[in-house]
């Protein structure tokens, strides 16, 4: 199998650090505007304790992933959770 270019890696890592900078600015600004500012600090922090604690979760099952089956492995289950998460939210807006 051949590896793709250089180029292609740089312009995927672009597109998903600029989607991963907007998604960060849209949910910081949904809970401040959802969340009571005397609460504010306590949503922020268990946001936060979700967040890294998901994906140190995360890491380590791709990592055991990885070494159980193979490289690629963490990258199939990966993109199989997030179509599954994208169905579940398409889903649920129309209800």
């Amino acid at each position: 199998m051949v590896p793709p270019p250089p180029w292609a890696a740089f312009v995927l890592l672009a597109v998903s650090s600029g989607g991963f900078a907007v998604w960060n600015v849209v949910a910081l600004a949904a809970k401040q505007r959802i969340a009571p500012a005397e609460l504010l600090d306590r949503v922020t922090s268990a946001n936060r304790v979700l967040v890294y604690g998901g994906a140190t979760v995360g890491a380590l099952a791709g990592g055991w992933l990885a070494g159980a089956l193979s490289l690629r492995a963490p990258f199939a289950v990966g993109a199989l959770l997030a179509a599954t998460a994208a169905i579940l939210l398409l889903t649920a807006r129309r209800a």
